[in-house]
């Protein structure tokens, strides 16, 4: 009688044993599921922020295109404007001469003034932001 009451305590530790790693188990699934929905929502955020990352450089390339149209209008508006600058300074030159004896004195002592060295200047600045924005560009991809 004796081990018949020591085999069913024997038994029902042993249930109690299973129920216990049974309940191992199923916390272990139960995290182990946890784990896979964070892993597929943060692969979407990634694969998101890949999308959001290409618009961002189909921007980029964009607004660089627009700033080299930009530079070169505005280089060919300096050299315009330098001409219609050297235009005026021969202009004056010449009514200068033209009002006085003493104007055209001045003018033989006097270098003519041009404005091509400002230009230059400026034109240089433009094609070296231009070359910055290219080797920037491309050491962005």
């Amino acid at each position: 009688a004796g081990r018949g009451a020591a085999g069913s305590a024997s038994r029902w530790g042993n249930d109690a044993w299973e129920e216990q790693n049974w309940d191992a188990v199923r916390k272990q699934e139960q995290m182990k599921q946890e784990v896979l929905v964070k892993a597929s929502g943060n692969s979407e955020r990634i694969r998101q922020m890949v999308r959001e990352t290409e618009v961002t450089r189909s921007i980029g390339s964009e607004t660089l295109q627009t700033l080299d149209q930009q530079s070169e209008q505005l280089k060919r508006m300096h050299e315009e404007v330098d001409r219609i600058d050297e235009n005026l300074n021969f202009a004056d030159r010449t009514i200068r001469g033209m009002e006085s004896i003493w104007g055209s004195v001045k003018n033989m002592v006097a270098r003519p003034v041009s404005a091509v060295r400002t230009s230059l200047g400026e034109s240089l600045a433009l094609e070296k932001a231009a070359a910055n924005r290219s080797s920037a560009a491309a050491g962005a991809r």
